[in-house]
């Protein structure tokens, strides 16, 4: 699987090639978790990997 990344700005992608979809915090893959409230910036995104995984397979 291709994955690839693009700007967004203000919840959208500027120029999203075909494949591409917005995933920031208020799209249903964004994270869920906060840097502080749910642990340190390492814990933060491992913990978002792991449910981010859990959705994408």
């Amino acid at each position: 699987m291709e994955i690839t990344i693009g700007k967004a700005r203000r919840g959208q992608l500027s120029d999203p090639l075909p494949g591409q979809a917005y995933v920031g915090r208020p799209s249903p893959l964004g994270n869920p978790f906060q840097l502080g409230r749910d642990g340190s910036r390492a814990e933060v995104i491992a913990r978002y990997r792991l449910w981010l995984w859990s959705r994408l397979i």
